[in-house]
């Protein structure tokens, strides 16, 4: 693939796979994203994503709503995925506290449906 221009509104970050190693690619920077970025450009989530939103939750209701690791919602089961290794460590000691939720499921074929829970506040995602 062609090193893609970020500043081009032409530009596609992840483009249509033109070969096999170009899909697996893709694959492989989708699972990326699902893991490891709580926001996702809009340019990628329209391409690949069929769901995707950010909310904000209580500590409480987060912990509340996680049943063998996943978090059901609008009949979809997602797999809870912390951002780092001390987002569960926070929400247990500050559960009145709110926690950034990024829901995520991607198109068919791209990965399984996924929830990445952050320490960050609100504010700090505009």
């Amino acid at each position: 693939m062609s090193p893609v221009n970020i500043q081009s509104p032409q530009s596609e970050l992840f483009p249509i796979p033109a070969s096999r190693a170009d899909s697996l690619l893709i694959k492989s920077g989708l699972r990326f994203y699902l893991a490891n970025v709580f926001a996702i450009p809009a340019p990628i989530v329209d391409r690949y994503f069929s769901y995707y939103k950010l909310l904000y939750w209580t500590g409480h209701h987060t912990i509340d709503s996680i049943e063998a690791g996943m978090i059901v919602r609008d009949n979809i089961a997602f797999y809870v995925r912390y951002h780092n290794d001390l987002t569960r460590g926070a929400i247990l000691r500050n559960p009145t506290a709110q926690y950034a939720l990024s829901f995520r499921n991607p198109k068919p074929g791209f990965g399984d449906p996924v929830v990445l829970v952050s320490i960050s506040s609100p504010s700090s995602h505009k």
